[in-house]
Order: structure tokens, then sequence, then C-alpha cells
């Protein structure tokens, strides 16, 4: 009876020590996922915690980003859950985020880092976070199986914030492209003007192009280009250019340019002046994300007949972006 209770007390010595060799006094939990993704590009979208719903994965139970707010002082863009554990956005940090997680309630403060790789449009998240093990063995089994948990949940979350990330439309809010133009030949007129310009100022110049090269024995090959620039005067420079088929001499504040080969970013862009403002503060940004240079002013070409078509809803817009 005595050899069964000492090998007992010897196997539970044994089990207990064992808990204090494998697991660690402090639990370090690290996941990293590699992004094909600018840096400053993939902070922007952290930074902007309202729109975390949109790559925020889903549960079995459909619970997902901004499901409740606690007492009103949280709104629910700051606050997600994932499996019945919730994610407090606690404050922004350079290229990253610091995250609260509750774990029924057990606080767990954690980084999400965001970290360059060789080339500019290649990184790696990292999301890490330490908690204690504690003495106890049970207590101590209980946070490393806690932690593993956690673990591999937010591998998920990491792994739904990479898919989103990898699409620069989801970055930039909208489709950028970079293309090569041919050589090719533009006739070009300005004016200025106290009033930004409407679509009779820009049509008015189109037309007196279009007449301009059917005098002179040339057709236009393709859509109006406009310009639009604030002048320090508080005046508004507007440009106006069609493509046009040959070479044609100058006359007056009618010049002939020729619009060498070179790179450009494109983007087609839906609806008014005011988006057609924000997809080029997009393009800013990405060229700036990317550490491109600009080669000269950008230019609109008109898709829509603006003149034929009232509703500025309708308008297709492609911005031309001229870079190196």
């Amino acid at each position: 009876m005595n050899r069964w209770l000492a090998l007992g007390i010897a196997l539970v010595a044994v089990l207990i020590a064992s808990v204090y060799f494998f697991i660690p006094s402090r639990l370090l939990v690290t996941k990293i996922v590699l992004l094909h993704c600018n840096r400053y590009g993939a902070d922007r979208v952290l930074k902007d915690t309202g729109n975390w719903a949109r790559w925020w994965p889903r549960d079995g139970d459909g619970a997902g980003a901004g499901d409740r707010a606690e007492a009103g002082n949280e709104t629910p863009a700051k606050v997600l859950t994932y499996k019945g554990v919730e994610y407090r956005l606690s404050r922004p940090l350079h290229l990253g985020e610091a995250i609260s997680i509750d774990d029924k309630g057990a606080k767990i403060p954690s980084i999400l880092n965001i970290f360059p790789l060789g080339s500019i449009d290649s990184s790696y998240l990292q999301w890490q976070f330490t908690r204690g093990a504690g003495w106890n063995p049970i207590r101590r089994i209980g946070h490393f199986r806690q932690a593993s948990r956690l673990k591999t949940d937010m591998a998920v979350i990491l792994d739904s914030l990479q898919h989103y990330l990898e699409d620069p439309a989801n970055i930039y809010g909208i489709t950028i492209t970079e293309a090569s133009s041919n050589d090719s030949f533009l006739v070009e007129t300005r004016q200025t003007s106290n009033l930004y310009p409407g679509t009779g100022a820009i049509y008015d110049l189109v037309k007196r192009l279009d007449r301009f090269v059917n005098r002179r024995g040339g057709k236009r090959t393709g859509y109006p280009m406009v310009n639009v620039d604030p002048l320090p005067n508080r005046e508004f420079l507007l440009r106006t250019a069609i493509p046009v088929d040959k070479a044609i001499a100058d006359s007056g504040d009618i010049v002939f340019r020729k619009l060498v080969h070179g790179n450009y970013l494109e983007s087609d862009v839906r609806g008014g002046p005011a988006l057609i403002g924000q997809a080029l503060d997009r393009m800013k940004a990405y060229i700036a994300d990317n550490r491109r240079t600009v080669m000269a002013i950008p230019f609109f070409s008109l898709i829509t007949d603006r003149a034929l078509e009232p509703d500025s809803a309708k308008w297709v817009t492609r911005i031309y972006y001229p870079i190196y």
C-alpha cells in the first residue's frame, strides 16, 4: 500500500514538475504574416478603425466587427469580437496599433506592428502579447491553453487582414493601373476664371479646338482632356486639350503639343468633381507610398460627354498621372 502511495506521489510530482518545465513562467504569443503591400498603405487601413468591419473575419455564430459597445463609452468601431473574445483598439502607434484582448474578463494587452521587408511593396504584420503563466499549476495549464487558443484566433484575423491588404483597391479606394503611352499629338488651349470651371466652360473650349482642327484638315482621335489648377490670386486655370491625328501649327492661344512616350498611372472614376478630387488625392497617396516621381501634372480624360449627360453620377472620367 505504501509502495503504491509513494508511486502515486512521485507521479504527481513528475506531472507538476513537467508543467513548470514545459510551460514557461512568461508566455510569449507571436503571429506573423507576410504582405505584398506597402507598409504605409497598410498603416492607413489600420488607422481607419471605422472600416475594420470590412476585413474582420466572421465566426460561426455571426459575431463580427462592432457587435457591441460598453456603457455607451465606446463606438462599435472600437470593439470587435471573434469567437466570443473582444478586441479593443487601445491607441494608434507608428506603423501599428495597440489592441487590448478581453477573453471573458481576462484583459491582455497586445501590439500589432507593421515592419518593412526588402522592397517598397513588401512588409509583414507581427501581432504579439506576453502574459505571466502564474505559479499555480492548474492555472498555468489554463493560461497556456488560453494562449494557444488566442494564437489560433489571431492567425485567422491576420490572414483575413492579409487578404484585404493585398488588394490595392482596398487600400486606396480606387483601382490604379500603370500603363505606357505611345507618342501622340495634342492641341491645347487655356483660360482663367474667378469660378471653378463648369461643364459649359470646358466644352466651349472643346468645340473651339474641334473647329480649329477641322479647319486644318485634322481629326480628333480621342476623348477631351482637362486639367484645372487653382492660382495664387484665387482664380482657376483651365487647360483643355484634344488628341489629334497629325501635327498642326500653333495659332494664337491654341498650341500644338507632342505627348511623348512615358509611364502613367490610370484610374477610372464614376461621379462628379468631388469624387474625382478624392480619387486624385488617393493616387497622390499611392505615389508617395511607392516613392514614385511625378513627371508632369495630372490630367483627366472625359470619357462621358458631359454636355449630353447632365447627371454627374453617371460621368466616367479617366485620370492620368505621369510618373517615373
